[in-house]
């Protein structure tokens, strides 16, 4: 009997072959539906999210079909130039939204934004019960943002991830890191202390605290033969992690001054506190937070906490994650040592999948790896008093051409894409950190690695900081203010130049120079750009 249905389905397959050998067409399976042609960019939160979302549309609107075309040239400038005769229609991309605006690139998408989504999406094959609008999920400040001067929406803000200090929890456990109530070192079964959130049983429970217990930990780390730190060749990762370790330090209603340019701060050694507008903002590059991020990278330095490969030309993001990840691994065979944290933003994870599946087929050691999100330790003048974390990605938004051939169906896929249950399959598949309001549940969290699981607990306990806002001066100017001219490029008293305090405290050229004459180059430096780009508006 097997013999003889082997010999039909080997009949079977001979027969299409001498069918399709003499002309017959292969049907298409899109025809009579009416296509949408999406161009996404494909950057480090890959691809699931949208087919999976797409997934789901298709059901709902069987009468479509979603065309994706993925690729890097779909951001700023390069899209830009092309977005007018170029065949996609919707975009996921990271953009300076004025440019596109100032040139009637976008369509108004109001209506989307402000209708109830089962309104909207009415004539779904799948009934749509969410009563929400857009409008009342999106975060207040990308709202500000997203709402043009007519008083019109023209983008929805996407999501991403936030820089903070990736660790590698399997090694913390494996070598006793953890801080136990009493002060000592543990593992996870024993009898952690409560993190920053000063809550037991959450994704910080056994992490440094103070600035002092992180120092103690590095040095652990170094006795243990562990090295602490790696990051690649991309000097915006690294300029963006010290960023955000000054505003972790500062906190967001020090971060908030800044956005808005307007209420006080009280500068080290000033009696009173001095008035920040938009006129001398250029102060706040001299916040104790900043200070205390370029003492944190010079120790790092000195203190030799990091690879030795750790922002080689040769160290590419990949190559940066799979040396991160195949440290453990490595070591047993004599090449190098465990590598404890990894600096990059959120989405280094979701890059990484393929190493960590490869990894789970060579060992069931390395099956169900853990990775978290650890907050940046406070140092004894933080003003924090939460977590904070600063965005990555914060740009990247979802929108539709002015000139779409295809307008209603681009409508109702970015309606859904921004419905609870398309928000949800963005953080579950990728860990992406929607710019909305929107719970997971227990079925959600447990679909997820730990690693999302932690981010998704930190954004929703913590502080979020990022730059964009409806203020003029940042979003007029964004490049400066989201691309590290703000952060850290500076010029010293003798002409040195500074851009990016790990690198610069690691180079010969530059690691002589002290934390403050960085501090000071900061102030003269914000000082300069600002008669650039301050023209009078108050």
């Amino acid at each position: 009997m097997k013999k003889t249905l082997r010999l039909l389905i080997a009949f079977a397959l001979g027969a299409c072959m001498f069918l399709t050998a003499f002309g017959c067409k292969k049907s298409d399976p899109y025809k009579g539906k009416t296509i949408i042609n999406f161009g996404c960019y494909e950057g480090g939160w890959g691809r699931e999210w949208l087919d999976g979302a797409i997934e789901q549309f298709e059901r709902m609107y069987p009468e479509y079909h979603v065309a994706v075309d993925y690729n890097k040239s779909y951001a700023g400038g390069t899209l830009y130039g092309k977005i007018d005769v170029i065949p996609q229609d919707m975009y996921y991309s990271p953009i300076n939204l004025y440019d596109y605006l100032d040139n009637g690139k976008i369509m108004d998408v109001t209506e989307i934004v402000n209708t109830p989504l089962n309104e909207y999406l009415s004539d779904s094959q799948i009934a749509v019960t969410e009563t929400k609008t857009i409008a009342s999920k999106i975060w207040q400040d990308m709202k500000d943002f997203c709402v043009s001067y007519d008083g019109k929406f023209y983008s929805i803000p996407f999501g991403g991830g936030f820089y903070s200090l990736n660790y590698d929890r399997d090694l913390f456990n494996s070598k006793r890191l953890f801080i136990a109530k009493d002060g000592t070192w543990c593992n996870l079964s024993g009898d952690l202390s409560v993190g920053q959130d000063g809550e037991a049983g959450t994704y910080d429970d056994g992490l440094p605290v103070t600035y002092q217990q992180f120092q103690d930990l590095l040095n652990r780390m170094s006795k243990n033969n562990i090295i602490p730190f790696t990051w690649s060749s991309i000097g915006g990762y690294t300029q963006h992690f010290a960023h955000a370790i000054s505003v972790a330090q500062d906190g967001i209603d020090v971060f908030n001054t800044f956005k808005f340019m307007e209420g006080t701060y009280t500068f080290a050694g000033d009696a009173a506190p001095t008035a920040i507008t938009k006129a001398n903002a250029y102060l706040l590059r001299n916040t104790r937070g900043k200070k205390d991020a370029l003492q944190f990278a010079k120790d790092l330095i000195e203190g030799g906490y990091y690879d030795s490969q750790a922002g080689a030309a040769s160290m590419d993001f990949l190559t940066a994650q799979d040396t991160y990840l195949m440290s453990i691994e490595n070591s047993k065979h004599g090449s190098g040592k465990p590598i404890a944290f990894f600096i990059d933003g959120g989405h280094w994870y979701n890059e990484a999948k393929n190493t960590l599946i490869e990894m789970a087929d060579m060992s069931d050691d390395y099956k169900d790896r853990k990775f978290g999100v650890m907050p940046f330790p406070w140092f004894e003048d933080a003003t924090a008093t939460k977590s904070t974390y600063f965005l990555s990605s914060a740009s990247s938004c979802l929108f539709i051409r002015k000139n779409a051939t295809e307008p209603e169906g681009c409508k109702k896929l970015l309606a859904f894409l921004n419905s609870d249950e398309a928000l949800k399959i963005s953080s579950r598949t990728c860990g992406i950190i929607r710019y909305m309001n929107y719970d997971l549940d227990q079925s959600d969290l447990q679909q997820m690695p730990y690693y999302y699981r932690t981010m998704w607990e930190a954004s929703r306990t913590g502080d979020i900081c990022y730059n964009l806002c409806n203020n003029p001066l940042i979003f007029r100017n964004y490049s400066y203010f989201d691309e590290m001219g703000w952060e850290w490029s500076c010029t010293t008293s003798n002409g040195t130049v500074l851009n990016n305090p790990l690198n610069n405290f690691k180079n010969s050229e530059t690691r002589n120079v002290t934390v403050e004459e960085y501090f000071n180059a900061l102030r003269t430096g914000g000082q300069t750009d600002w008669a650039n780009i301050y023209s009078g508006e108050n």
